[in-house]
């Protein structure tokens, strides 16, 4: 059977100048990462190989994107291994692959993947790592500081953490810790000694998603349906309806 290429996720520059596009090429799950520059149609050398399980952002100047792809597997490795050390690279434009810089990685727990969004700002990267889908630790990275240093959030897996936004130092975050309903949290990570502040608690509706557009919060929710048994013989006021 011959398989054809089919495209995968895709992101323009912020001027629009790029587009990254990842290609699956032959059915396979893993895919590169190759970048058209859109005045000219021309597809540039860059192509970044080995990306899985990623989204792409771009630096706000355009001068690089971000992804997530894992390391070039040793030379008889196991299959298992190959698909080990889920790692975060920033690709600049015009460089090699070899070249990336590593943005996030977890050696001590190889089987983990990272999911990661840059904040409105461009100042941090929020990485999502999980092994289960289940439970998440939650990590940013200052994109601001040259040495990219990390500030961890939420180090273990008790719970879902998502960063929605952030308004300078101070996050947005929804989670399902303590509240299987879900609710919205602020952290203002320049003070050390800060926690957690409940800002939309749990209620009966279940939170879905939150946007921050314009400074203002968004909440999609579903309502939660409560289940009411029918007439009981045992207790005739059982109500029949809801």
């Amino acid at each position: 059977m011959e398989f054809l290429h089919s495209l995968g996720e895709w992101k323009p520059s912020e001027d629009g100048a790029y587009l990254a596009y990842g290609l699956h090429e032959g059915g396979s799950d893993l895919r590169s990462i190759n970048v058209l520059n859109v005045a000219t149609g021309e597809v540039l050398e860059d192509a970044v190989e080995r990306v899985r399980f990623t989204s792409i952002d771009w630096a706000q100047d355009g001068s690089g994107f971000f992804c997530a792809r894992f390391a070039d597997p040793a030379e008889g490795a196991s299959a298992q291994a190959a698909i080990a050390g889920h790692s975060i690279y920033f690709h600049a434009l015009g460089t090699a692959q070899a070249e990336d810089r590593l943005v996030y990685a977890t050696p001590d727990q190889p089987n983990l993947l990272h999911t990661f969004s840059i904040t409105d700002d461009g100042q941090y990267i929020a990485i999502a790592s999980t092994s289960d889908t289940k439970t998440n630790s939650l990590t940013l990275v200052d994109l601001m500081q040259s040495e990219w240093p990390t500030i961890p959030i939420i180090t273990d897996f008790t719970g879902q953490w998502g960063a929605i936004s952030n308004v300078g130092t101070t996050f947005y975050i929804m989670t399902n810790e303590d509240a299987d309903r879900y609710k919205i949290v602020t952290l203002d990570i320049a003070d050390a000694g800060a926690d957690f502040v409940d800002l939309i608690p749990e209620r009966d509706d279940i939170i879905n998603d939150v946007w921050m557009v314009g400074g203002i919060l968004i909440t999609s929710s579903s309502h939660a349906r409560r289940h009411c048994p029918g007439p009981s013989a045992q207790d005739p006021r059982s109500p029949s309806s809801t």
